[in-house]
């Protein structure tokens, strides 16, 4: 038997054990590497519970601004339908789970906000993963981010009657850049401040933004054209308008000033030329400005085309717009073909219509004064006007094409040219930026 007496244990002096080397005790638990084992797993299992229950409860928490959002919207819609503003006065400006919510109005503007500020970042991306279609637009730290932070402000924006309609939301972040010189940058969105008795029109015939709009009073408005001044017709009685303050010749009602100087009647139909801060087609609703022209008819010239408030506009892959007002593609214009310009759509609502400005888009021409002059071979670059030329390798200004491998690369002013010499364009549109070497 393996086991001893305690007398035998204790041996002869008392004084303790006394065991041999082959003794074994009987052992019980665990062992250290064991139980850290256990400590870890369980400490696991904790922060996953924990990050799970966090998880759960952002959830609920964007769930619960959303719900109060809604709610919001509904009531201001109903307020709209008695006054011009909204108020939230009823929910305390507060969420239902305590952040703070304000108004945004936009006067005139067929929307309106609602700003919830104070959110915490995880909140904010649960809101933006939901992928909510009710507001129009969901705009983080006022339209100057596309990513949540730690105490966002984010602004619902919503259409008034509460249903997806064809308006826009236009953010800014001052006047300027604001499209229409009717508009001021308010709560970071482009909104019509016209004083009162004035309603927004077309500006004086100019293609800059900043006069393609204007707050006009309403007694010099004729069709959808605001004129530098008015005169009465002393036999009929009739409005006379005076297209722009340079000019001196005033235009009746239901009319149109051409190139030569001369009044049409809108229901016309011949096409006439249209340059000059005199011209006005847009006096006219039955006509439409295509190119150079101002021509009869409700519709564009060519079917690809699109409209925008009473132009005509290219398609992007044919961005060349002729006098006549039709679209042809970058490969379509020959040696000594003149009068022409791009007209890219959406693009030029923020330029002049310049001819040699625009060329740009398609790269390979050489424009001098109005008029393209040359197309270039494959692989070369033609020289633009002065202010927006490139440069060769030796310092010398362009005159005519170029092979890529004469050009200086980053003195190129234009995203077409950059990419037929294989630069890299960054900017933020084909005009406004700069080209270097990939």
């Amino acid at each position: 038997h393996p086991w001893t007496s305690v007398s035998e244990i204790r041996g002869s002096t008392g004084r303790g054990f006394n065991v041999p080397h082959s003794t074994r005790f009987a052992q019980c638990g665990r062992s250290m590497v064991e139980t850290l084992g256990t400590l870890a797993i369980m400490g696991i299992l904790g922060v996953a519970g924990v990050a799970a229950y966090n998880n759960a409860m952002n959830s609920h928490r964007a769930n619960e601004v959303v719900h109060s959002v809604s709610k919001m919207a509904v009531s201001a819609a109903g307020q709209f339908l008695m006054r011009d503003s909204f108020s939230l006065n009823e929910f305390n400006n507060k969420t239902d789970n305590g952040y703070t919510a304000s108004e945004l109005n936009y006067g005139k503007e067929p929307i309106f906000g609602i700003r919830v500020e104070g959110l915490p970042k995880e909140i904010c991306q649960k809101i933006v993963a939901m992928h909510w279609t009710k507001p129009k637009e969901i705009a983080i730290n006022g339209g100057l981010s596309t990513a949540c932070s730690d105490n966002a402000t984010m602004d619902f924006i919503f259409s008034k009657n509460l249903e997806a309609d064809d308006y826009e939301v236009e953010r800014c972040t001052a006047d300027a850049d604001c499209f229409s010189g009717c508009d001021k940058c308010v709560n970071g969105v482009c909104q019509e401040s016209c004083a009162e008795g004035k309603v927004c029109a077309r500006g004086g015939g100019s293609y800059r933004k900043s006069t393609r709009y204007t707050c006009c009073a309403e007694e010099k408005i004729i069709g959808n054209r605001c004129c530098a001044d008015i005169k009465y017709d002393k036999e009929t009685g009739k409005k006379l308008c005076l297209t722009d303050s340079i000019e001196t010749i005033y235009c009746p009602e239901n009319t149109f000033l051409d190139y030569d100087r001369k009044c049409h009647e809108c229901d016309d139909s011949n096409s006439y030329t249209m340059y000059g801060v005199g011209s006005y087609c847009y006096t006219c609703p039955n006509r439409k400005l295509s190119g150079w022209m101002c021509m009869p008819g409700p519709n564009c010239p060519d079917a690809d085309q699109i409209e925008i408030d009473g132009e005509c506009y290219c398609p992007e892959n044919k961005p060349i717009i002729d006098t006549k007002g039709h679209c042809h593609a970058c490969s379509e214009p020959q040696n000594g073909w003149a009068g022409w310009w791009i007209n890219p759509i959406l693009s030029v609502v923020k330029m002049d219509k310049d001819v040699c400005f625009s060329v740009g888009k398609c790269g390979n021409f050489v424009c001098r004064g109005s008029y393209i002059d040359i197309k270039c071979n494959d692989g070369e670059i033609g020289a633009n006007y002065a202010a927006r030329n490139f440069q060769l390798k030796d310092g010398t200004n362009a005159t005519g094409c170029h092979d890529c491998s004469d050009v200086d690369i980053t003195t190129i002013k234009f995203e077409s040219q950059c990419k037929i010499c294989g630069g890299k364009w960054t900017g933020e549109n084909w005009y406004t930026g700069a080209c270097s070497k990939t």
